[in-house]
């Protein structure tokens, strides 16, 4: 064309995709996730046909998106959210003017959405006397992992809850400096990779030092410092015991004084705090038995009773049935608490005591009795000894 110049523009290198998001090695903790890219035509333009967006998952490639202009930018939000927590790989594919179909791959992206669990979390019950204490926990997490911690506290029960420690690595806290006179509350949460993050922790309580003893007091078979009299038989021990926090245990001993030794009856860790003792096993005479109450921290205080182990009471004898006057009967009496033997006297027309019977029994027969009053009395026994003699009974064996 005479006097006119014709100039043409070629783009002389292809398209080639920018920066993706997501990027390798990255964290979604959402169900909507944004995907973008930017584009080079060549040309230092950000000018493509189209721009597909795909991703791997469940072992396969998905069609998620084509976009076919630049209002937003290359870009589109995927809803994943009926997709499970997982890693995926999601690919870019630049479609441009010149056939050319450059791509690039984000791998290793971790679709995280649920938040991390604390497992445990736990402290001592109360704080050392210097005001020192150590708070231990653990968590887990589904996918991403753990990333940090932060741990808050409280003091007393109206104070505001401030941050101990955050962006906190390890699961364990040494507290010092505590004011040994105050109660600490503590609680944490956990962060994973993927920016989720979890409920509040259960409060942990740290009480201030406690130096305040339980109250405990007698109540069977005796009340402090009485002296209970028994037989042999089974009794109750009994006591109530408080504390100002919380109680741990009451502990039943006695002093054996013969062996110069303590003798541990019984722990009871609840109440009513309470033991069976059969005092058979006691020695003779006075008993010394314990009740000692510990408080959760160890403060311990006690009160004793005295048990004395005495002979059993005399047996009550029965009337001898004897109507027809022979000299064949029965001799009955009654048991006696706590008694291990009996024995059996006899005398004829208030002539001298003769022991007739020793045994567990409480009955005897006789036989072959001569004409007279023949009277008997019954004793029973233990490890203490002899006990007092029963009232006498008589019968009388008519001449034949």
């Amino acid at each position: 064309w005479p006097g006119h110049l014709r100039m043409a523009f070629t783009h002389n290198s292809g398209h080639t995709p920018g920066v993706p998001s997501p990027a390798s090695n990255s964290y979604i903790n959402s169900v909507l996730v944004p995907l973008s890219t930017t584009v080079n035509d060549g040309c230092g333009h950000p000018n493509a046909e189209q721009v597909k967006f795909e991703a791997y998952y469940e072992g396969a490639w998905h069609w998620l998106h084509m976009d076919n202009e630049q209002i937003d930018g290359w870009s589109y939000d995927w809803n994943a959210v009926d997709l499970a927590d997982q890693i995926i790989s999601v690919r870019t594919t630049i479609y441009g003017w010149d056939s050319s179909f450059p791509s690039i791959t984000s791998s290793n992206v971790t679709l995280d959405r649920t938040p991390p669990v604390i497992t445990a979390f736990s402290g001592p019950y109360e704080m050392s006397p210097s005001g020192t204490a150590i708070l231990n926990w653990s968590a887990t997490d589904n996918l991403a992992g753990i990333k940090s911690y932060t741990l808050q506290q409280q003091v007393g029960t109206s104070g505001d809850w401030t941050n101990l420690a955050t962006n906190y690595t390890s699961t364990s806290y040494s507290l010092s400096g505590l004011a040994t006179g105050s109660d600490y509350h503590f609680r944490l949460t956990v962060e994973d990779k993927a920016g989720n993050v979890s409920d509040y922790s259960e409060t942990v309580t740290i009480r201030s030092v406690d130096n305040i003893p339980p109250t405990i007091t007698w109540m069977e078979p005796v009340s402090a410092n009485q002296v209970a009299e028994v037989y042999g038989q089974s009794v109750q021990l009994r006591v109530e015991a408080t504390d100002d926090r919380a109680m741990q245990k009451v502990a039943f001993q006695r002093w054996d004084h013969p062996l110069q030794i303590w003798i541990t009856l019984a722990e009871d860790t609840s109440a009513p705090y309470a033991h069976s003792l059969v005092t058979s096993t006691l020695n003779p005479g006075w008993n010394q038995v314990f009740a000692t109450a510990y408080d959760a921290t160890g403060n311990a205080n006690d009160e004793y009773i005295w048990v004395s182990l005495e002979p059993p009471q005399a047996p009550s004898i029965n009337t001898i049935a004897n109507s027809d006057g022979d000299g064949s009967y029965n001799v009955n009496w009654s048991s006696s608490v706590g008694a291990t033997g009996y024995e059996l006297e006899e005398n004829q027309n208030n002539g001298t005591w003769l022991q007739i019977y020793s045994g567990t029994g409480l009955s005897v027969s006789r036989t072959g009795r001569s004409a007279g009053t023949w009277c008997y009395r019954v004793q029973a026994s233990n490890k203490a000894g002899d006990g007092a003699w029963s009232s006498t009974a008589c019968t009388t064996v008519d001449p034949v």
